[in-house]
């Protein structure tokens, strides 16, 4: 398996549930992760002409989240995953 930064740990994170990508420095950095630990779709929510358009729609894959969660675990961030099951050392 691939080491994740922090910062890649922390978009996989932003998008677990699945979200619009308004940042350029986020699509950037998800665009990297592209496949295995993210998965790219259209805009996830209808806009109007006149809003802002998103870069793409995006949701992080099973495996992005076993990864984000051990990344920011190695880097003595100690998390909670989303539906508050505490990981901890033994986590797999």
């Amino acid at each position: 398996m691939k080491k994740l930064t922090l910062e890649q740990a922390n978009s996989i994170l932003d998008v677990i549930n699945g979200a619009d990508v308004y940042s350029r420095h986020l699509a950037e950095t998800l665009r990297k992760l592209d496949g295995k630990y993210v998965k790219i779709t259209p805009q996830i929510m209808k806009t109007k002409a006149t809003d802002q358009k998103p870069y793409f729609g995006c949701i992080a894959t099973d495996l992005g989240i076993k990864l984000a969660l051990k990344s920011r675990l190695s880097h003595g961030i100690v998390v909670r995953h989303p539906n508050e099951k505490f990981i901890g050392k033994d986590f797999n």
